[in-house]
């Protein structure tokens, strides 16, 4: 659940940006027209990341795993999206896999 609120933060806070893929036309409308709900949405979602990654981990640890972890997950999006349109798909199938993992499902196999 932690990593799907650092890809969902990331990608709210990427998509106000004027560098944002133009061929997902709608939702940088929507993050455009409502910056105030999407920014603030976006850093709660990595705050709550943070704080949830530092009580798993400690103060040090958890920081220095939420900064590594934000800092790749967002490197990697301005990379994936920039690229195609069709890698949207991609990055949202990354996080369903990354959601499922997070749930436990090698537990179940």
């Amino acid at each position: 659940m932690i990593l799907f609120f650092i890809i969902l933060g990331s990608f709210l806070l990427y998509a106000k940006s004027k560098y944002f893929n133009q061929e997902l036309r709608k939702i940088h409308a929507f993050a455009s027209q409502s910056k105030w709900l999407t920014r603030i949405l976006g850093y709660v979602l990595l705050t709550f990341s943070t704080y949830h990654l530092v009580e798993l981990f400690d103060l040090a640890t958890g920081l220095v795993v939420s900064f590594f972890t934000t800092t790749m997950i967002m490197s990697l999006m301005v990379l994936a999206l920039s690229l195609h349109k069709n890698f949207i798909y991609v990055f949202a199938s990354t996080a369903l896999i990354a959601l499922l993992l997070d749930f436990g499902l090698p537990n179940f196999l």
